[in-house]
């Protein structure tokens, strides 16, 4: 699967959330959101060289007060939030690293500060359009070096990154995503890299990789949270085995 024809299946499945009913109004509104923006936008190849070179994360809502209680994060408040995520950024990602934002930079517009905050945050930056983006893409180009609406890297098997996560997944792809945040973590061909499931800092894509490529052997229900699913692809020996917990 190539950009174009990645971005052409994300653009269908788009508009048939936007248009089913049964959905809620916040599923669909924000399927409509990323629709229109994917309009104006391509998608991003990848380079299955740099692949462990490469970080991945999403949705933080940086500067987004709410988020601490709406979706139960262990912080005081957002600052306090933001400088955790900010701090591991800075810390393990190299000046000539690649990192993948998948969406929801903030809720609201960003100020100038937080864009000179990730202007500044090492590594190679690309952008994902998320729902709560699109109104704001002018001030986020100047963060991040590339702002797209979905990205592909080549490999075994195939990633598809999507903020809103497909529907139907393309045989030999693996679909990692955000927008559900704390929602089911891992399936047999999803993985949800929201910083809720993911510590709350970027993980390699390396990481990524291993999980997917497990994926066929995850346990009934699942590992647990994308953390805990790395775990156990990784064979680490305290790594939960069990059922899954879903919020």
């Amino acid at each position: 699967m190539n950009e174009i024809e990645l971005l052409r299946l994300y653009q269908e499945q788009l508009t048939a959330q936007v248009t089913n009913t049964e959905l809620p109004a916040h599923d669909r509104n924000g399927a409509a959101a990323v629709l229109a923006a994917s309009r104006h936008l391509t998608g991003a190849r990848l380079r299955s060289r740099d692949e462990r070179r490469t970080w991945v994360f999403s949705d933080p809502h940086f500067e987004h007060e709410a988020s601490v209680g709406i979706f139960d994060r262990p912080f005081q408040n957002c600052h306090h939030g933001d400088a955790y995520l900010l701090e591991h950024w800075t810390r393990d990602v190299r000046d000539d690293d690649t990192l993948i934002c998948l969406g929801d930079v903030t809720m609201g517009r960003p100020t100038d500060g937080l864009i000179d905050r990730l202007r500044r945050r090492p590594g190679r930056k690309i952008l994902v359009i998320g729902n709560h983006d699109h109104a704001h893409l002018r001030r986020l180009r100047r963060a991040f070096d590339t702002v797209a609406a979905c990205a592909h890297l080549p490999g075994e098997p195939d990633l598809i990154f999507t903020h809103v996560p497909l529907d139907d997944v393309p045989a030999g792809c693996v679909n990692v995503h955000g927008h559900v945040h704390r929602q089911a973590s891992v399936d047999e061909c999803r993985i949800n890299v929201c910083v809720e499931q993911i510590g709350y800092r970027p993980i390699p894509m390396a990481d990524v990789r291993k999980l997917a490529q497990r994926m066929d052997q995850l346990p009934p229900g699942g590992a647990g949270t994308t953390d805990i699913s790395i775990a156990w692809a990784k064979g680490w020996p305290d790594a939960p085995t069990g059922q899954g917990d879903e919020a």
